[in-house]
């Protein structure tokens, strides 16, 4: 009985123990960066360490959370991946970009281009292998993390 209440706290899922919390704001070029996606992924991909991701608010806030919904992220090193799409108006075919998995749309009549606006998922901040963001998540965890992009 002991095992199974266990279990069911947590402690027998090596991702979800031990989870601590970790907030922080995201600005590009100083300003805040609403409804970006910023993940924290295991600096080494060795199968031991979980990553938990996010998604800004309109001050640029971000909480992140296991893919279990669990709030919280496991102490250790991290790359910092942050991800933004966002709709490019009006047609600008100069910004049209078939790398960045841009392609045509239309919205209320209108034709736009779905791109990666501030090029943020195709730059250096948008991918594990690019990214020079880094974190250390400390065994208290951190609620005061500040990512400052710059474009």
């Amino acid at each position: 009985m002991l095992f199974c209440l266990s279990v069911i706290n947590g402690c027998g899922y090596n991702g979800l123990r031990g989870l601590v919390p970790v907030e922080g704001r995201v600005t590009l070029n100083g300003e805040p960066l609403a409804d970006a996606t910023v993940e924290f992924a295991p600096a080494e991909l060795n199968g031991g360490q979980h990553g938990a991701s996010g998604v800004t608010d309109a001050s640029g806030r971000f909480v992140l959370k296991t893919n279990t919904e669990s709030v919280g992220i496991a102490p250790g090193e991290y790359k910092v991946v942050v991800t933004k799409k966002d709709f490019a108006t009006p047609l600008d075919k100069k910004i049209f970009d078939k790398k960045s998995g841009g392609s045509r749309v239309e919205i209320d009549g209108k034709e736009v281009i779905n791109i990666v606006k501030y090029k943020i998922t195709t730059g250096k901040y948008g991918s594990y292998k690019k990214t020079d963001l880094k974190e250390t998540v400390p065994a208290k965890g951190n609620k005061n993390v500040e990512i400052k992009l710059t474009l």
